[in-house]
């Protein structure tokens, strides 16, 4: 088919802004022959309505449908999911590999590059980062931003690893997978000992026995609350019988471990030793003999030589006694400003998926309530250390409380500016719109979380530009003599195409970040929807419930006689006439020299651009919570009570220096987690893996407000503790990040790289504002090496694997059997006693058993110490030591970056070749997602531009109005750097937020151009006059909006601030760049360049 003639495309554009924008369709003759036979007349006209007009004629309908909308929306508000954060899915695991008695290089050669190799073959995964250390291999895991299905790839994977165990050295365990470690604990409950009431110390301290049986039993209470979906229980230590045995009296024993073993076995057991049938009854007769207490293994009779009586463990030259784990591998500890800290248990509670976590903390305090007056002692205390329902609960009322500020402001600016009446009609059109917006939010599958929250915000300007921009319509043409029914349709409809083109732009430019793919697309997936959502809604708001509102609460306007008029006028008329009188004597000049006022404008938006790298740019700022984050690392090899002396000391400082300077008590509580990262307090904070030099402190705070105080404190006093690597942190918005500033190297000699690195941590301490520059293959281990003499064993009979098994049972233990204790069953472990485990001096008195008896360990092999990495950590398969650094307060990480980044690249350019160097931390997050934006970017503009090349028919008009976007730019890179935020996602996102309220100003004010054209003024005439006529609702919207993004300036803290800044600056300087550099360019367009301001209707 070939393309429609000119008058018919006509005919159609007309066709449709009739049927769908309100516009009237005109009249037109046929012709003389007229088709289908008719004779020449007119066009018969199909009766259309347009939405304003249906409003007008349905309003009770309207007032009911904006009622029930209302209604629906606070009733779904009550009950809709909450959450803190995006839920996301996690496409991490870690593969963990035991190999006991091996060190990290062995680790690495025989176990990790294996897995290595088979993991890497899948192809869904796209980054493997391993550490080998002494006898453990742990592999971290990352697929692909793509993939949904995770557990097929998890199921895949673990497959192919049970294929490589035979290949796996002896001795090694088997490769674990944990895949479920992304759940966030939104409560965690801390249960310890405290002094009973009226006391002021404990009487008898429970044990951890004691202390796990009171939390499982609370346990079991929280597991039936529908919401909650998981309860991981920590700090519980495991029971063990040990029996101890000196090295010599074990060597003159004339039984092996072995055979010590198979006699408990034969003892331990319960067997069937037939039925006996008793007439109708019949009778199964089982042996005892079960071990049930310590009293039934030293009845254990052993046997003896034939020579020899048989003996009972009993007799023998042991001790037997009951304890828990040793050596223990980790820890948590619970304190308070009153009470010191003490081995505690805790609980981590996640949420099922779409509940309300506010309501989860609701129910989980019921249930700690009932189980804590009912079921346990006085003197045992349940704290909360980590309270995500409420923290979420204050960011919705937060939120609650903006909204009505922001109707307040509204209310207060439009009733200054146009009087109460219409003030109240541009303040209902807020609340309508974001709270039938929450109605709807659900069916999209989008929760209450703090960036579908942050998406109503930004939506703010853009509903209260709609509804001013109506309704100050609507006054204008009941001034001019109007009557208000035609007033309230025309003010209405005439706005529809263009308020509908403006809110379309603004759609199409956040609507593309849904193409986003992996963990990025889905935390931002509810900003797109619900902007588009909200601005959708408010159009519909702005075409029938604000005519409507306008119908009933504004007057008409009274004519008075001439004389009248000008004996009325008042000195604020008189004053309103100068300001129109000084705007149009101002576009004329501009129109009368476009090309100064447009030269002004480029050079205001290369000096804002300029100021970007004083502003400087962080992807997310620290944020501000009443938590503190204390992470301590001390060398590797370092044994349990090293690490747990230091958190001692740790924890008497947090007490020490708890008081603020008005005697205060900022201390909370705090809760010690030893060996262990501990759960996973929040979305963007992944805990540290759990290794005996590693503790993790968690303190809560009074208020917000004191960690921001307190932190510099900390940091000075703990910086004197000896022997420890001390970080304290805050809590911190957006992605987790090992460290700000990072860099990797990777190479193949550990030692080239270890030293390249200690060159670079040198020249990071020369930087003023970084703190703490380290590498993470921490320090070199010193390590026992056993060399055996092979002649001399080959003689005892002993091969190597017999020599390190036998070495094994002594010092680290070996399970004999199992003694049952009611429902549990607790391992009975054959050791050396304590003493003989403590020095390497005395392996020399132990005996190691072979085919002939037992040999003296020093009469087949002699102990050696040696230095060696204590960590080797690889990505992709390749040896990669990192290097870091956090940012002291007031410092960007990415302007230090760019300071020391050249620095490096000298060491490593003095390396030999094949070390490469690689920029990692914020640098790399905030290129990555500019990235990932850019395609998102890209897609938006096509959008827009197609929407306003349809709107106008003209590629020329679609470019000037894109143009107002850099004008907005100018004022927000201003406001941040006045107010010192640097340029971050949400400022960014504010930006976007304040183009699209710039790009619905122009177009506004175009469509008011080319009405006065139409109706034949001048086109500078006309360009004036509508400027005038849109002053008013362009600075209303400047002044409403700014008002009601004042509180998030102020108050909003640091992921609101930036962006309010952003947008009110943005505001104030493109309003008056607006009205006069937009028309000025329009002009420019239209004298110049030929460009046709109206489209001539009988053109062909």
């Amino acid at each position: 088919m070939g393309r429609p003639a000119p008058d018919q495309r006509r005919r159609h554009q007309r066709w449709f802004a009739c049927r769908f924008l309100g516009r009237a369709l005109p009249r037109r003759r046929r012709d003389r022959a007229g088709r289908h036979g008719r004779r020449a007349g007119l066009w018969p006209r199909r009766p259309t309505v347009s939405l304003p007009s249906f409003a007008l004629n349905s309003r009770t309908f309207v007032l009911f449908a904006a009622s029930a909308a209302l209604l629906f929306g606070a009733l779904t508000f009550d009950s809709m999911s909450r959450r803190e954060d995006p839920e996301i899915v996690i496409r991490s695991a870690k593969v963990e590999t035991r190999w006991p008695g091996a060190t990290a290089r062995d680790v690495e050669e025989l176990v990790t590059r294996l897995l290595e190799e088979e993991i890497y073959g899948i192809e869904e995964v796209k980054e493997i980062q391993s550490t080998s250390r002494a006898g453990q291999s742990i592999l971290s895991v990352e697929l692909e931003d793509d993939i949904t299905d995770i557990d097929q790839v998890w199921d895949k994977m673990r497959a192919d690893l049970a294929t490589v165990q035979s290949s796996l050295p002896s001795g090694c365990g088997s490769p674990v997978v944990n895949s479920n470690f992304g759940d966030v604990s939104a409560v965690v409950l801390a249960v310890s000992q405290v002094p009973p009431p009226g006391r002021d110390a404990i009487e008898r301290a429970y044990s951890h026995a004691e202390l796990e049986d009171f939390a499982e039993q609370l346990e079991d209470a929280l597991l039936a609350v529908d919401s909650i979906g998981a309860v991981t229980r920590m700090g519980g230590q495991k029971e063990q019988i040990y029996l101890e045995v000196d090295a010599a009296d074990w060597a003159q024993l004339g039984i092996t471990r072995d055979a010590l073993a198979q006699t408990l076995d034969r003892r331990n057991t319960i067997a069937s030793a037939g039925r006996i049938q008793d007439g109708r009854q019949a009778l199964d007769l089982r042996t005892s003999g079960a071990l049930d207490d310590l009293g039934s293994v030293l009845e254990v009779f052993l046997d003896g030589e034939a020579e020899r009586a048989p003996v009972m463990i009993g007799d023998l030259p042991a001790e037997l006694r009951r304890g828990f784990v040793e050596p223990q591998s980790y820890g948590v500890r619970f304190g308070t400003p009153e009470h010191q800290a003490s081995a505690a248990i805790v609980l981590a509670i996640s949420m099922k998926a779409g509940r309300n976590i506010v309501a989860m903390g609701e129910e989980i305090d019921a249930v700690v309530a009932r189980v804590q007056s009912s079921q346990l002692p006085p003197d045992l205390a349940i704290q909360r250390v980590n309270d995500l329902p409420r923290q979420v609960d204050g960011l919705v009322s937060d939120f609650v409380d903006n909204l009505w500020q922001a109707v307040l402001i509204v209310l207060v600016v439009a009733g200054l500016l146009m009087g109460p009446r219409p003030s109240i009609v541009m303040a209902a059109a807020v609340p309508l719109s974001m709270v039938t917006a929450l109605g709807f939010m659900p069916m999209f599958g989008v929760e209450l979380e703090q960036f579908s929250i942050a998406s109503l915000i930004i939506a703010l300007g853009m509903i209260v530009d709609n509804a001013i921009v109506v309704s100050d319509n609507c006054v204008r043409l009941l001034n001019e003599g109007k009557p208000r029914r035609q007033a309230m349709i025309e003010g209405a409809s005439n706005l529809a195409s263009p308020i509908l083109v403006s809110t379309l732009t603004t759609v199409f430019a956040f609507l593309p970040l849904l193409t986003l793919s992996g963990s990025s697309g889905e935390y931002m997936r509810s900003l797109p929807i619900v902007v588009s959502l909200t601005l959708v809604l408010s159009w519909l708001v702005a075409m029938t419930v604000t005519p409507v509102f306008c119908f009933w609460f504004l007057k008409e306007q009274k004519k008075p006689a001439p004389q009248s008029v000008k004996a009325a006028a008042t000195d604020a008329q008189a004053k309103k006439k100068d300001e129109r009188a000084f705007y149009e004597s101002l576009i004329e000049a501009c129109l009368e020299r476009k090309f100064i006022p447009i030269g002004l404008a480029l050079v205001a938006l290369y000096g804002a651009t300029s100021l970007v790298p004083a502003i400087g740019s962080q992807f997310f700022p620290a944020g501000v919570r009443d938590q503190i984050f204390v992470h301590v690392d001390l060398p590797e090899g370092v044994s349990f009570d090293a690490t747990r002396q230091i958190v001692e000391q740790v924890e008497e400082v947090v007490v020490e220096t708890s008081a603020d300077a008005d005697g205060r008590e900022r201390l909370k509580n705090y809760v010690s987690f030893v060996g262990t990262g501990g759960p996973r307090l929040m979305l963007t904070m992944s805990p540290e893996d759990g290794r005996l030099g590693y503790a993790f402190v968690l303190i809560n705070t009074d208020q917000a407000t004191d960690s921001q105080e307190w932190i510099p404190q900390l940091r000075g006093a703990l910086a004197s503790i000896p022997g420890a690597r001390i970080d304290v942190r805050r809590f911190s918005l957006g992605p987790p990040l090992a460290q700000p500033v990072e860099y990797r190297l990777s190479g193949t000699d550990p030692q080239v790289l270890r030293d390249a690195a200690e060159e670079m941590i040198a020249q990071m301490r020369a930087v003023p504002g970084m703190r703490d520059p380290q590498q993470n293959w921490m320090n070199s281990a010193y390590e026992l090496r056993l060399d055996v003499d092979q002649e001399a064993a080959s003689l005892a009979g002993l091969s190597n694997a017999q020599i390190a098994s036998s070495l094994d049972v002594l010092l680290g233990g070996s399970t004999l059997t199992t003694v049952r204790d009611g429902e549990d069953r607790i391992p009975l472990v054959l050791r050396l006693r304590p003493e003989q485990r403590a020095s390497a001096f005395d392996l020399d008195a132990v005996f190691v058993e072979g085919a002939s008896g037992k040999i003296p360990l020093s009469a087949v092999a002699a102990t050696t110490a040696q230095w060696s990495p204590a960590i080797i950590k690889r990505i992709n398969q390749q040896r990669t030591i990192t290097v870091g650094a956090r940012v002291e307060d007031g410092y960007l990480a990415t302007q230090l970056s760019a300071e020391i980044q050249p620095q490096l690249q000298e060491i490593v350019d003095a390396l030999p070749p094949g070390y490469q160097l690689e920029e990692r931390g914020e640098v790399y997050e905030t290129t990555k997602s500019q990235g990932e934006f850019g395609g998102a970017l890209g897609l938006s503009l096509l959008l827009i531009l197609a929407v306003l090349t349809w709107q106008y028919n003209s590629l020329a008009k679609a470019l000037i109005v894109l143009m107002a976007v850099p004008l907005a730019l100018i004022g927000a890179l201003l406001g941040l750097y006045l107010s010192g935020w640097p340029l971050g996602f949400m400022p960014m996102l504010g930006i976007v937020s304040l183009a699209g309220v710039v790009i619905n100003n122009s177009i506004i004010l175009i469509d008011f151009i080319e009405e006065g054209v139409r109706g034949g003024t001048p086109l500078r005439q006309a360009i004036s006059r509508a400027g005038m006529a849109r002053m008013k609702p362009i600075v209303l919207t400047t002044l409403t909006t700014i008002g009601g993004l004042l509180p998030l300036a102020l108050f909003g803290g640091p992921m609101w601030a930036g962006m309010a800044y952003a947008m009110m600056m943005g505001l104030a300087v493109s309003t008056a760049l607006t009205l006069l550099v937009t028309p000025t360019v329009y002009a420019l367009f239209a004298e110049r360049f030929g460009m046709r301001v109206v489209a001539d209707p009988n053109a062909a």
